[in-house]
């Protein structure tokens, strides 16, 4: 099971605020044994498909009406817009706000709000044409004036301490007329666009005076999405009506029901039950148990992450390139995840994720002759070297794949000691400090984004290069692809970046698991629902059959 801990702990750093929660950024529920956490996408994709095609479900002519009934075991935060990070709730949001851009199942920016948006050839102006007639839930047309209210109180670090920072870069927000928004930006940033995703449009008459609102907007959000938010039970559970003047046409749901339970087996066993329609990223024991069952849809698709050996340069025996290479050479990639993930699971030969445009499939490392990491180790005059290996004690499987690692470097003559953590205090201590006393850490990764920009903080200049990695070279690619505005230009780019790191190894990165996925039979998803993106907004096409 993919350790949500672990994922939130490594996107944290994924904004330029110090421990900021990038749960906001990509909003997915991440389920073990059946329960729904809100939590961030891990990605994964394989060289050849994005993804995994789902499996077959008969789709027979959508109806109208029924509820979905979702699962947690823990009490949702509440819904603001402004500040929601994790936990169910963050899903939700797509479900009550509109944006004005939103990311397709393929994992490409498409319209929302604006129907169109254009970038100026120098990078500098942002222009977004929005939608006419678009209502919010109390019935007031979206303007460019809720558009503009909404980025400014994003942008305001009393409203928004979390993400306000991302739009230190904007020099000013104008609104030309009623239906057009602009950006007007300091200094070129080609990922601008992900941080425009980030913003939900609230109504300009919502917080218009103190933070104290900020309570108010939580109790009752009003957003244009296709749900209304109805009502909270003092054990959090949330009811959500369907919109029936939603811009792109009712849902056919009436209703969605997020209910709470007591821990995340009795979710699981709701689901079993029937009383929990959806379930995601399942264990692949829970996933193998109900495969068969004709009470029940199950889907595949690759992850939005993966698995990574991060080492620390700041440690004197890992600065020697030819001990990294050993070590790369010396794990078996291929039995671990014929032993973990039951042979499933895509090989991954650098940091961007497969099915990203900047993806560079000409990337060529060598793997698991142990011969020639023997060769290396000789070489280097090293015999009989002790090693510490950081991982989380709370993830089984991440300890699991810890002690398959340490047998396949016991083969080479590499003694690993496994050194765990349990709680972010202990992280922090063992990886945050300036002095961090891990040698090799073994953690998840994210590298599936709507911008492959996100990469650049696992390395020098990033909020996430916890090895201390440091080259130039790569730290000036990764600021002159961020002012590029031609994707081609910045393709080139990205394809240089990803060979210097493979000769660097600056970490080993191992392989990206599948993700699994269960609806009861009553449930008929929209198309590309389950992928490496988990569209929540895509809830409205879902519908239930007789």
């Amino acid at each position: 099971m993919i350790d949500c801990a672990l994922l939130k702990y490594s996107m944290a750093q994924t904004l330029p605020t110090p421990f900021g929660f990038r749960a906001f950024y990509a909003k997915v529920f991440f389920p073990v044994k059946g329960v729904l956490l809100a939590g961030l996408m891990i990605a994964s994709a394989a060289v050849q498909p994005a993804y995994a095609a789902p499996s077959a479900v008969s789709s027979p002519k959508p109806r109208y009406g029924g509820t979905l009934y979702l699962g947690t075991h823990q009490k949702p935060a509440p819904l603001d817009p402004f500040n929601v990070t994790d936990t169910i709730s963050a899903p939700l949001m797509d479900l009550i706000f509109n944006k004005l851009v939103r990311v397709s199942p393929s994992g490409e920016f498409e319209p929302d709000l604006a129907q169109r948006w254009e970038i100026s050839k120098d990078g500098l102006t942002y222009t977004f044409y929005l939608r006419s007639g678009v209502k919010f839930h109390n019935g007031q047309e979206c303007t460019s004036e809720d558009v503009l209210h909404s980025f400014r109180l994003m942008s305001d670090k009393n409203i928004s301490p979390a993400f306000s920072k991302q739009f230190d870069r904007v020099k000013e927000w104008k609104i030309p007329s009623r239906y057009v928004f602009q950006a007007i930006l300091k200094e070129p940033f080609s990922p601008f666009l992900v941080s425009i995703w980030r913003v939900s449009i609230v109504p300009k008459n919502q917080l218009i005076h103190t933070k104290d609102d900020l309570n108010v907007i939580a109790k009752s959000p009003i957003g244009t999405g296709p749900f209304i938010f109805e009502g909270e039970e003092s054990n959090g559970s949330m009811r959500l009506r369907a919109y029936l003047n939603y811009f792109e046409g009712r849902p056919y749901l009436n209703q969605v029901s997020v209910q709470i339970f007591s821990s995340k087996k009795h979710v699981w066993s709701a689901f079993l039950r029937g009383d929990v329609d959806l379930v995601f990223y399942l264990d692949r024991d829970d996933f193998q148990e109900i495969r068969e069952n004709s009470s029940f849809h199950v889907f595949t698709s690759l992850a939005p992450g993966g698995y990574m050996l991060l080492f620390n340069f700041k440690d004197e025996r890992l600065k020697k390139r030819n001990l990294r290479e050993a070590i790369r050479l010396a794990i078996n990639c291929d039995e671990m995840r014929n032993k973990l993930e039951g042979d499933q699971g895509i090989l991954i030969e650098g940091p961007f994720h497969p099915a990203s445009w900047a993806y560079s499939s000409n990337i060529r490392v060598q793997r698991h002759p142990a011969e020639s990491a023997a060769r290396l180790l000789k070489e280097e005059g090293v015999s009989g070297l002790d090693l510490n290996l950081l991982v989380s004690s709370e993830n089984e499987h991440l300890m699991r794949m810890a002690k398959l690692i340490r047998q396949q470097l016991q083969e080479i003559g590499i003694s690993l000691k496994i050194h765990t953590f349990s709680d972010y205090k202990e992280l922090h201590s063992q990886v945050y400090q300036p002095n961090a006393p891990f040698q090799i850490f073994l953690t998840t990764f994210n590298n599936m984004d709507p911008d492959p920009d996100v990469v650049s903080h696992y390395f020098p200049g990033g909020s996430f290069n916890l090895g201390n990695y440091e080259n130039p070279e790569v730290s000036k690619g990764f600021e002159a692809a961020r002012r590029m505005n031609d994707r081609e230009e910045r393709k080139i780019t990205y394809h240089q970046l990803q060979e210097t790191i493979a000769k660097d190894i600056p970490a080993v990165f191992l392989y990206i698991p599948y993700s699994f996925h269960a609806s009861s039979k009553d449930i008929i998803p929209a198309d590309n629902f389950f992928g490496p993106f988990i569209p929540f907004y895509l809830l409205r096409k879902l519908y239930k059959q007789e």
